[in-house]
């Protein structure tokens, strides 16, 4: 879920409390995972479950004690295994992929361009399925749903393929100075 590696993502970069992890995502993470500060805390908790994060009670001065969350090896591994993971879906894509990209600083200069060529050839793979089931599809509302799936699989396939170039241009130095193709 994207939700929980956000928030894992948000606290390999510090140690914090519940409300500072709000704020951090009030900066801008909600334009891509949208969580409340209620989804934050219970997500918290399992995460703690997990193993993912610990907590230590950290005491002020003229308020209560607050509980301040770290990340743990098991944390940084399952953030690592869940970056590395290509998304399966295009609902995934949409929902994920953005979250994934936001925290790809946190591994190898080297993983992004990895993760997108993976994502690439998954999207490739999902083309050449959905083509030849329309290619068998016989009812119409069927035929619908899959030319959707087809058209957004095939929008979000050269997305990738333009990101892709995009970093083989930025490696030979030949990125525009602009923010586009």
């Amino acid at each position: 879920m994207p939700a929980r590696h956000a928030i894992l993502g948000v606290l390999m970069q510090e140690s914090l409390h519940g409300y500072d992890i709000d704020a951090e995502f009030k900066k801008g993470l909600r334009r891509i995972c949208h969580i409340t500060i209620s989804q934050i805390y219970a997500y918290l908790k399992s995460m703690e479950e997990y193993g993912w994060v610990e907590s230590e009670l950290v005491l002020q001065k003229s308020n209560p004690p607050k509980k301040v969350f770290h990340v743990t090896v098991g944390g940084r591994q399952e953030m690592e295994r869940w970056l590395r993971t290509p998304l399966e879906t295009e609902r995934q894509l949409r929902d994920e992929l953005f979250t994934k990209i936001h925290f790809c600083s946190l591994l190898d200069p080297d993983f992004l361009p990895d993760l997108v060529e993976q994502q690439s050839a998954l999207h490739k793979e999902r083309l050449a399925v959905l083509q030849k089931e329309l290619k068998h599809s016989d009812e119409f509302v069927r035929t619908m749903i899959l030319e959707a799936s087809h058209r957004h699989t095939q929008a979000d396939y050269e997305w990738l393929q333009w990101v892709q170039q995009r970093f083989l241009a930025a490696s030979a130095g030949t990125l525009p100075d602009n923010k586009t193709a």
